[in-house]
C-alpha cells in the first residue's frame, strides 16, 4: 500500500509496503533512462566542411571540355557523342572556394553537395553542351567523431553516409574495456554535454542516436552500487553487476541483519521513483518497507531489484536501543545500580 508522507521540508514522499497487494513491480522500477535531447544527426553531414575531398565529376553529350570520346560512340560524329570525367580530388580551402576548369572558383564552404552541382552546371551552360554535374563528400578530417575514455582503440573515427550511431562508433574503436554496467557513455556537442549508463543503450532504439561530424564520445568508468546500513552485520558500499541483483541477494551480500540488534520488521529501501505527476514525469523520493516476519516477504523481495544509489536501512530493534542505554549508564555507575535504576 502506497501512503504519502513528508520530509521535513515539506516535499511529499511515498510510503510503499512490499506486500503481495501493496506494491507494482513494475511501478517502483528507478527513473528510466532519458533519451539524449541531441537528437539524431544528419546522415555525414552533406554541407562541405573545411577539408573535405571533393569528388566532382562532369557528364557531356556532344561536344566535350573533359574526358575523352566513349568508345562505344561516334568519333567522327560529336553530336553523338558522350563522356563523364572525374576531376581530381579536391580539398577544400579555409576560404572555402575551389577552383573548377573553365568554371573558375566556387565557394563551396557550408554549402549542400546539390546546390554545388546546379551551380557548376549553370555555370557550364554555353561552353559544354548538356553537361551534367555530380558532386560527392569522399571524406575529411572534419568528417570523424573523437571516442576517448575507456575503449580499447581510442581515436578519431570517420563517420559515412551509412550514419554511425553510438553504438557503432564505440565497436569501431574497439569495443569498451570495461564491464557495460560500470561504463557511462558522455556524448559533446556543439559546447553541451549529456551523459547515459552504457547498458541502457540499445541497437535499433531511440538512444542509439547517430552521430555528427565533431562529436566528442567518452567512455567514463562509474561504479554503480547500493548502500546497507543500520543493523546488518556488513554495513557496506555493494557494487551492481551485470546481472540484476534482488533485495534478498542484497541482504545477503551484506551478511544480513544482527540477530539480537535488528528489527526484522523494519527493512527499508529508499530510492528516487518515477511518477506522473499532472502529466509530467516527477522523481518522487520513495520509501519501500519489508516486514521480514512474514515468510512471503521474502519471495517479495526476490522479485524487488536493487538500483543504482538505493539505500537499504535496517531498523535497530527496541531491545537494542535498551541494551545501549544501559552500556551508556554503566560508563558512569555501577552495573546494580543502573539496572536497578531502569527496573523502577
Amino acid at each position: 500500500m502506497t501512503r504519502p508522507t513528508a520530509l521535513a521540508d515539506g516535499r511529499a514522499i511515498a510510503m510503499v509496503d512490499l506486500t503481495e497487494s501493496g506494491w507494482d513491480e513494475n511501478a517502483v522500477l528507478p527513473p528510466a533512462q532519458s533519451h539524449w535531447s541531441f537528437g539524431d544527426g544528419t546522415i555525414g553531414s552533406e554541407e562541405v566542411l573545411v577539408g573535405d575531398n571533393l569528388e566532382i565529376v562532369i557528364f557531356e553529350v556532344g561536344y566535350r571540355l573533359f574526358g575523352v570520346v566513349d568508345s562505344r560512340s561516334d568519333a567522327r560524329d560529336p553530336a553523338i557523342a558522350a563522356s563523364g570525367a572525374a576531376l581530381p580530388t579536391i580539398s577544400v580551402p579555409n576560404d572555402g572556394y575551389v577552383n573548377i576548369p573553365y568554371v573558375g572558383p566556387v565557394n563551396v564552404l557550408g554549402r549542400n553537395t546539390k546546390a554545388i552541382a546546379a551551380e557548376i552546371r549553370e555555370r557550364l551552360r554555353g561552353l559544354s553542351q548538356q553537361a551534367d554535374v555530380l558532386v560527392r563528400v569522399a571524406s575529411g578530417p572534419m568528417r570523424s567523431v573523437t571516442v576517448s575514455g575507456d575503449v580499447k582503440n581510442p581515436g578519431r573515427i570517420p563517420i559515412t553516409a551509412a550514419g554511425e550511431r553510438v553504438l557503432d562508433i564505440i565497436a569501431s574503436a574497439g569495443g569498451p574495456a570495461e564491464s557495460p554496467s560500470n561504463l557511462v557513455v558522455r556524448l559533446a556537442r556543439g559546447g553541451a554535454s549529456e551523459e547515459m549508463q552504457l547498458d541502457q543503450l540499445r541497437a535499433g532504439e531511440a538512444q542509439n542516436i547517430r552521430l555528427m561530424p565533431g562529436d566528442v564520445v567518452q567512455l567514463l568508468k562509474r561504479q554503480r552500487s547500493f548502500s546497507v546500513i543500520g543493523a546488518a552485520r556488513d554495513v557496506a558500499e555493494v557494487p551492481l553487476a551485470d546481472t540484476p541483483v534482488s533485495l534478498v541477494e542484497g541482504l545477503a551480500r551484506a551478511g544480513g541483519p544482527i540477530d539480537n540488534q535488528a528489527d526484522a520488521t523494519g527493512v527499508f529501501v529508499f530510492r528516487y521513483v518515477d511518477r506522473d505527476v499532472d502529466g509530467a514525469a516527477v522523481k518522487v523520493p520513495t520509501i519501500f518497507r519489508l516486514n521480514l516476519l512474514d515468510p512471503r516477504s521474502y519471495f517479495i523481495a526476490s522479485r524487488f531489484r536493487m538500483a543504482d544509489d538505493d539505500v537499504v536501512l535496517i531498523a535497530n530493534a527496541r531491545s537494542a536501543q535498551f541494551a545501549k542505554l544501559v552500556q551508556m549508564l554503566n560508563q558512569f555507575t555501577s552495573p546494580v545500580v543502573t539496572v536497578d535504576l531502569l527496573t523502577r
